[in-house]
């Protein structure tokens, strides 16, 4: 059986199950971080910035 990406209820999970599942896992990453995190990047920012701007 192949799938058909066209059929409307295809769109609404991507139009809508995806961003709350990104969502979810974003706050889910956002909750693990610790102060020793941004301590971390304070510490030694040249890695941070290097990765934003080259990403």
């Amino acid at each position: 059986m192949s799938m058909d990406t066209h059929h409307p209820m295809f769109e609404k999970i991507v139009e809508i199950a995806l961003p709350v599942a990104l969502i979810l896992v974003m706050i889910g990453v956002g909750m693990s971080l610790q102060i020793a995190d941004f301590k971390r990047v304070a510490k030694c920012p040249r890695a941070f910035l290097l990765e934003l701007f080259v990403s």
